[in-house]
């Protein structure tokens, strides 16, 4: 994708007697959509005629922008405005049937040009606070909640104060949510960026996309809340939710083994 451009693709699935919508499903800045019955595509089509893993849009680069091609899978095949095809290059208002006499989706794409992802230069309001009477250890100020911590970095609406760790995949952060917040509070979460040697290896992206998508259907006490996904000056973010108490090899040398009912 270029770094310069945001692309909107909208994916619409059809009544089969008529042109009315019946389902749609936008995405971003994405540069690959799998389609298909099993529930981690991006677009999950649950018909039976439909492959669990039926197709696949890839975005390349041209110099009139991203061009869409599709890539079939699916044992039943794929029809693009009527015709079978294994792959092949997608025109707006395109029609992509599942097999045939399968679910009809209409594929459209809206490209528009970004200002300068320059990175934001620290401004008054994202230096640490000078208030007196905030507690030792307190992250923000009582009084006008403010960082009491230096912002080491502002990536879109999040304001990074310190790095947790890094690891071969990404490096996260702990960070606070301008905009948001919880219950009233400041909201501090962990935002993971994704490695610049991994973000130019295809099957690292993926996985980084995978993980993504699969956090955001998990809802369980023990395993981090989804919040948001996105691209930033070519670089994958993933933002989730803060969760406090100590690391599992801290327990395990503290402790011994973790027995399976904990």
């Amino acid at each position: 994708m270029d770094k310069g451009q945001l692309t909107m693709v909208t994916l619409t699935l059809l009544d089969p007697l008529s042109p009315t919508p019946v389902q749609q499903w936008s995405f971003q800045s994405k540069s690959t959509i799998r389609i298909g019955r099993a529930p981690d595509n991006d677009v999950i089509v649950d018909h039976p005629i439909v492959s669990r893993h039926h197709l696949e849009l890839r975005a390349s680069a041209s110099p009139s922008g991203p061009m869409w091609q599709l890539v079939n899978q699916g044992a039943n095949g794929t029809f693009l405005n009527g015709v079978l095809v294994s792959q092949g290059v997608l025109p707006e208002k395109a029609l992509i049937q599942l097999a045939q006499k399968g679910p009809l989706l209409q594929f459209q794409v809206q490209t528009q040009q970004l200002p300068s992802l320059a990175p934001k230069p620290l401004t008054e309001t994202t230096k640490p606070c000078q208030h007196q009477g905030n507690a030792p250890g307190n992250l923000f100020c009582i009084h006008c909640g403010q960082p009491l911590v230096p912002v080491e970095r502002v990536i879109r609406n999040y304001y990074v104060l310190r790095t947790l760790g890094q690891g071969g995949m990404g490096t996260t952060y702990l960070a606070w949510d301008k905009v948001n917040s919880k219950d009233g509070y400041p909201l501090l979460l962990v935002l993971k960026e994704m490695n610049a040697d991994m973000a130019q290896i295809s099957k690292a992206q993926e996985l980084f996309e995978r993980e993504a998508r699969t956090l955001k259907t998990l809802n369980h006490p023990g395993i981090p809340q989804y919040y948001d996904f996105f691209v930033e000056g070519g670089k994958k973010y993933l933002a989730m939710a803060l969760i406090h108490g100590e690391d599992l090899e801290k327990r395990v040398l503290s402790t011994g083994p973790v027995t399976l009912p904990q």
